[in-house]
């Protein structure tokens, strides 16, 4: 078992970057020991078992006012009430804890939250930095699965001034980001009048300042949403902030990220990634080896372990053979606690079978899903058709592979996951009755909403809400795939759907189509026109 050790830094697994999960252990609670008192305590469910347990956050008050040390998590109302240590984690300045439903929907995770510390005097160094720890018994042990100082270091950045009033923030996640800063204080000091540097300039990426938990669209469970200020060569200074937004993942054990993007108040710069001319990439299959599109056999048999998940008869070439195409994958079952048995497949392959059994497998880039679908459409040619996948791993989780046939060869021509990275954008609050939508291949548009409703935890006009200092809604992944004729062509074109969720991450404001169609010439997907839909209405 590990104690509270910071676990590595993050991961990458098939979901992108992740924050691990760290084992701990717990032990039979003790009673509370003199010079100890209850800091806190707050009633919920942590097991999943239906029943209510009462957390207690203990503690020994020091010589300073609301500083306690030796603290400890006390979980009382089970069979033999249990506690758990803090460890390095065990000091700080008016702690607290409350529950969320952030891991499981089942059970309550334990949030731990340390205030930073005031400047008493100079005798005494303090801890100025907010400390957030989230725990979890989702799967019957103890994990940490959020650890604040963790994050810090981890998701760190460099700041570095550049000409014409810019800075450019590189994260070590690999992400880079540009923020206009012309309206900054202090430029003076930086910038000659023609917007040149005087010399070189460093900003910095704090640590985490504020976080929030939110709840995207039909999901059950929440997002964790956390905020770094952008500094610049006065700290006071803040550029910008840093938002990167959580989610747990039960198959991989651990936290990943959804979205890392930055914010400016109201008015954000939306860049085209580099090298971009708005295509799709096309990448070939080759023969027993692995690429970017899956790995592709030949003449191979279904082995015994793996389950037909769907199938369908198609005719993918000019000849008249005749396919049958299956999506195969392992079958795992899981639970939660004690609850019901959940199902999804692993290792998933798509087999191509014809007359002549020389069958061809594509293990498919995807390592899991719940459920799947194979379309075969006209899209790449009038001759060969094209087979389409659409890959379902949770409610608003889905994927989508577009494989193509020419000359006696298979492309992957389409990949959601690559068109979220370049088809995005930014959803900024104007007023709370008018919200600007802006995507990464250059529409805007400015749409009249309803106001959100005023909320205990969200109120308009609170300077500690997190969406009044940002005030910025989502483009969220693509959620759904058409296809479309243009007059009397043979090939059908694609419009590829992603809603647009106001910053309640609940209501769904619009709908992006980015409309593709295929072009011979280069052999990609080439995005022809965006339109954005509001009550089944185009505007633009």
């Amino acid at each position: 078992m590990i104690h509270g050790e910071l676990g590595g830094g993050f991961i990458e697994t098939y979901l992108g970057i992740t924050i691990p999960a760290i084992y701990l252990q717990y032990e039979i609670a003790s009673p509370i020991q003199k010079g100890f008192k209850v800091i806190c305590e707050v009633p919920g469910n942590v097991f999943g078992t239906g029943g209510e347990n009462i957390i207690k956050l203990i503690g020994k008050l020091t010589g300073i006012k609301d500083y306690y040390e030796s603290m400890y998590i006390l979980i009382e109302n089970l069979d033999k009430s249990i506690q758990f240590q803090l460890y390095e984690y065990s000091s700080g300045f008016k702690p607290s804890i409350e529950l969320i439903n952030f891991s499981g929907e089942l059970y309550e995770d334990i949030l731990l939250k340390i205030d930073p510390e005031p400047e008493i005097d100079d005798q005494r160094n303090c801890n100025g930095i907010l400390g957030i720890y989230i725990y979890s018994f989702n799967t019957g042990n103890l994990k940490k699965i959020f650890d604040s100082q963790t994050f810090n270091y981890s998701f760190d950045g460099v700041v570095l001034y550049e000409n014409n009033y810019k800075v450019q923030i590189m994260m070590k996640t690999g992400n880079s980001f540009i923020l206009d800063i012309k309206d900054s204080q202090n430029l003076n000091q930086i910038y000659q009048r023609n917007g040149k540097m005087i010399g070189t300039r460093f900003g910095q990426v704090m640590a985490l300042e504020k976080i929030e938990f939110l709840q995207y669209w039909k999901d059950v469970t929440k997002n964790l949403v956390v905020l770094q200020p952008i500094v610049g060569i006065n700290p006071s200074n803040v550029l910008g902030y840093v938002v990167t937004t959580l989610k747990f993942n039960y198959q991989i054990n651990g936290l990943y990220i959804l979205e890392q993007k930055v914010m400016q108040g109201n008015d954000i710069n939306v860049r085209l990634p580099q090298n971009s001319i708005n295509t799709m990439q096309t990448i070939p299959l080759i023969e027993n080896e692995l690429t970017l599109a899956g790995e592709y056999i030949s003449n191979v048999k279904i082995k015994d372990d793996y389950h037909i998940i769907t199938q369908k008869v198609a005719n993918l070439s000019d000849n008249m053979d005749i396919e049958t195409l299956k999506i195969i994958g392992k079958k795992v079952a899981y639970s939660i606690g004690n609850s019901q048995i959940y199902t999804y497949y692993a290792s998933l392959s798509l087999i191509i079978e014809n007359n002549q059994g020389t069958n061809i497998q594509i293990k498919l880039p995807i390592e899991q899903c719940q459920d799947v679908w194979i379309d075969v459409v006209n899209i790449s040619s009038r001759i060969y058709t094209d087979i389409v996948l659409k890959i379902e791993n949770g409610m608003e989780d889905m994927k989508f592979l577009i494989y193509s046939h020419k000359a006696d060869q298979y492309f992957m021509t389409f990949n959601s996951k690559e068109f979220n990275k370049q088809f995005n954008g930014l959803v900024t609050y104007n007023s709370p009755y008018q919200v600007t939508i802006a995507t990464s291949i250059g529409k805007k548009v400015i749409i009249e909403v309803q106001p959100e409703i005023k909320s205990e935890k969200n109120p308009k006009n609170n300077d500690d809400s997190i969406t009044d200092i940002l005030s910025y809604g989502n483009i969220m992944p693509m959620s759904s795939i058409d296809f479309i004729k243009n007059g009397q062509e043979k090939c059908y074109q694609i419009i590829a759907m992603q809603p647009v969720v106001g910053r309640n991450k609940v209501s769904i404001l619009a709908y992006i189509g980015t409309i593709f169609e295929f072009n011979e010439n280069i052999y990609h997907f080439q995005a022809i026109n965006q339109e954005i839909y509001i009550e089944s209405k185009t505007i633009i």
